[in-house]
């Protein structure tokens, strides 16, 4: 296909128009999810929704897949490399640390959470500067375009792809739609009639006349509302097999266009997180959607059972004669005395109420719930499942199995958005980015610049080094538990490395404890410790008992099951049967 020929490209928009149409069911099941996720008192909605369950189980899934700050591990391919490899990662860690890729992650989570998260990499071309001001070695006259990598985030609802295709992976086209400013324009269609496009109010409904989902948090009932500058509404298409890129008005049929070559990243501009797919389908699939039944399901039962505990009454009803008796109970204060003919006259009666029945509704449906986003609650820390710290340990490690997929999926995601960065470092970035580095074994920090041109000077060609992500950076772990993990790792495996003489190093008390201060937000624990005297140290050395050279230590290794939170639910439901059957 020529996309240089006007033909070519109206032929391609109205491919574009038809997978718009076959995605606007997509869109429009993943603004009823949203909807639901957003709650019910922050936005207006229809419906109460007390228990947010939707929003619980994304929080957790976000927290345990994308709560870290991940970090790229360059590794080098061959010996003599070690020092490319290590600048590579310092470059890299720098860059993730300016575009904060930790938000950015976690918001691509969020999306693919609901159907794909899109992510678009590339150079933001800015100025132009003289080549002797990055390369003096050159010694050439001329300037060079220079500009920032950049990570962009893509929204499902601006978002178009091929949906002929059998997956997301072998698309004919896709790209996104983005406004431009009406003076920018000439920067997106260079020589374009600005008489010959039409301007566009930005707003928040789709072409279908449907609110897209930024019109939750704004309010609006499908007016659009006017901008403060007019702005153009303009595609950008990514056509693999042409590697070509065209910058179109969204409205148009292709005849007004800016066609040029993809001469950068192998692969295109976009990449994609998305955690489950049909077989023969272009359009991932959603893992909220499984839980949105069980959600309303959850919400419209425990609205039930609180429209029934508001109608619940407690009444006093007394034996005719005895009016005396029942004004003084209802009267009297906790424990006054009050005088009654017959106490046997006056009782409390109970009408209405919470149903058991309901109640036991929602407790299997709350864990069904659980159940279906992979143990969230147990991923959440959502309270103790098991009755000893060791068991809970198993728990909370083994907890995670039905979303070892997404982690691995993640993962693989994190390591595909680094390398991409890499490659633009290696070949497209100009300007020197600041590096700070650290000399292995020492406290000696040295800091340098890197860019394109000194990464391929030095040694090893670009595919001589493997990319990785550091293990479990990208998974968020609180101080303590952090410090926690490093005080079992001083028990179990230095202290015992010391006591059997393979360690030829000291283990440094001091710093565990300023590591303990720090992690716990003690600084008291600074202060429990003083200088001793060399006179205090020789009195307690002849004072002290000497332990014999030969001890025995044994460990005895006791399970102690105990119930789990749904057993302790059902059984506390029973009992509240039980009382209102009148059993003891």
């Amino acid at each position: 296909m020529n996309l240089k020929d006007k033909e070519a490209r109206r032929h391609l928009i109205d491919m574009v128009d038809h997978s718009r149409k076959k995605l606007e069911d997509v869109r429009q099941a993943r603004r009823r999810l949203l909807d639901r996720a957003k709650g019910s008192e922050w936005f207006p909605s229809e419906e109460r929704a007390p228990i947010n369950q939707m929003a619980q189980q994304e929080w957790a899934l976000v927290q345990h897949l994308a709560g870290g700050d991940p970090k790229a591990l360059v590794l080098p391919g061959g010996t003599g490399m070690e020092a490319t490899a290590y600048e590579q990662t310092l470059a890299i860690n720098a860059v993730a640390q300016r575009l904060n890729l930790r938000r950015k992650f976690r918001r691509l989570v969020q999306d693919a959470l609901y159907g794909v998260g899109i992510c678009r990499i590339g150079m933001v071309r800015g100025r132009n500067i003289p080549i002797r001001e990055i390369a003096p070695e050159l010694d050439e006259e001329g300037e060079v375009g220079i500009g920032k990598l950049e990570v962009q985030v893509i929204s499902l609802e601006s978002w178009v792809h091929d949906c002929q295709a059998d997956c997301i992976e072998e698309r004919e086209f896709c790209g996104h739609a983005y406004w431009v400013d009406k003076e920018d324009i000439d920067q997106y269609l260079p020589g374009v009639k600005t008489a010959d496009l039409q301007v566009e109010e930005k707003r928040w409904i789709d072409e279908h006349g449907h609110e897209m989902a930024g019109a939750i948090s704004r309010g609006v009932d499908g007016e659009g509302q006017s901008g403060f500058r007019d702005k153009y509404w303009l595609w950008d298409l990514w056509v693999p097999k042409e590697n070509m890129i065209i910058t179109t008005p969204v409205n148009g049929t292709g005849a007004i266009a800016n066609v040029r070559s993809w001469s950068s990243r192998p692969g295109g501009p976009y990449l994609f997180l998305y955690y489950r797919e049909l077989p023969d389908q272009a359009i991932p699939l959603s893992i909220q959607a499984d839980l949105a039944l069980v959600h309303d399901s959850l919400n419209s039962t425990f609205r039930k059972l609180i429209d029934q505990t508001r109608e619940a009454k407690t009444v006093l009803g007394f034996k005719p004669g005895h009016e005396g008796d029942a004004e003084n109970v209802r009267d009297a204060s906790s424990r006054q005395i009050v005088q009654m003919r017959d106490p046997s006259s006056v009782q409390e009666f109970n009408f209405n109420g919470p149903d058991q029945s309901l109640l036991g509704m929602l407790l299997q449906t709350r864990e069904l719930a659980s159940i279906i986003g992979g143990n969230t609650d147990v991923l959440a820390g959502l309270g103790v499942q098991a009755p000893t710290a060791t068991q809970e340990q198993m728990v909370t490690e083994t907890a995670g199995g039905k979303v070892r997929l997404h982690e691995v999926d993640t993962a693989d995601f994190y390591v595909e958005v680094f390398e991409a960065i890499r490659w633009y470092l290696y070949h497209e970035q100009m300007e020197p980015i600041p590096i700070v580095g650290q000399v292995e074994g020492t406290d000696i920090r040295f800091s340098q610049t890197f860019n394109a041109a000194k990464a391929q000077a030095m040694p090893g060609r670009f595919n001589s080094f493997l990319l990785k992500i550091e293990p479990y950076t990208g998974i968020y772990r609180s101080p303590e538990q952090r410090f926690n993990a490093l005080l079992m790792l001083w028990e179990r495996l230095i202290m015992p490395g010391v006591q059997l003489g393979v360690l030829d190093k000291t283990p440094d008390m001091e710093r565990l404890l300023e590591i303990a201060a720090q992690y716990l937000d003690m600084p008291e624990v600074r202060t429990l410790l003083r200088e001793v005297a060399p006179e205090e140290q020789s009195m307690m050395g002849e004072d002290s008992a000497r332990q014999s050279p030969t001890t025995t230590r044994n460990y005895v290794r006791r399970s102690a099951p105990g119930p789990t939170r749904s057993g302790n639910a059902m059984q506390a439901l029973q009992m509240m049967g039980a009382r209102g059957n009148g059993q003891a």
